[in-house]
């Protein structure tokens, strides 16, 4: 991860941008455009519209999902693997956004007393917000660091090099493997 992170270019970092810029701006739309409209209409806007049902988490669980495709590539071009812990993250996290939606849900459909352990536990307005605020940003995050090793991997500047390098290495060791034929006494 450190040598993708080193031979990232800033059209690779742009890209990864780009990615964070339409999830933002799309991929979002459902919270900052409530958000707008109650602005537009003057009402108020609490966190708690967006976690009490346990929606950041849903929204994170299905982010981690659209990036699991790219982050089960087999692939390793120029030297670049993508992190097999990646997708082991990924796969944890969706578990906890199912496990903190399940919670929440089941509290509001059995009409769980407010003094019930669970709801003491888990299900109050400010944990939801913190769980579900966590789940979103490293959700976001390993997302952003998957189109970013995307954009290495698949780089065909990066994949000419590492075929000129692989081509230099045969020449290489053919060179040194005459030079020691020639050199051997007979």
């Amino acid at each position: 991860m450190i040598d993708v992170i080193r031979n990232a270019k800033s059209r690779h970092w742009r890209e990864a941008g780009q990615w964070l810029y339409y999830t933002g701006i799309f991929g979002a739309l459902p919270f900052w455009g409530v958000a707008l409209i109650a602005w537009f209409f003057s009402q108020r806007v609490s966190p708690d519209l967006f976690t009490k049902d346990a929606e950041l988490a849903v929204y994170s669980a299905g982010l981690l999902a659209s990036a699991i495709p790219i982050m089960k590539r087999e692939s390793n071009a120029h030297g670049f693997r993508r992190p097999r812990w990646f997708l082991d993250l990924a796969l944890l996290l969706i578990v906890i956004c199912a496990l903190v939606f399940a919670a929440v849900t089941l509290v509001d459909q059995t009409g769980a007393p407010s003094n019930g352990s669970l709801n003491k536990w888990l299900i109050n307005n400010h944990r939801i917000l913190t769980i579900s605020g966590l789940l979103a940003l490293v959700s976001l995050v390993l997302c952003f660091l998957t189109e970013l090793v995307e954009a290495v991997v698949s780089d065909t500047d990066l994949r000419q090099v590492h075929e000129r390098e692989i081509t230099s290495l045969g020449e290489e060791v053919q060179r040194r493997r005459t030079d020691s034929a020639t050199e051997r006494p007979t």
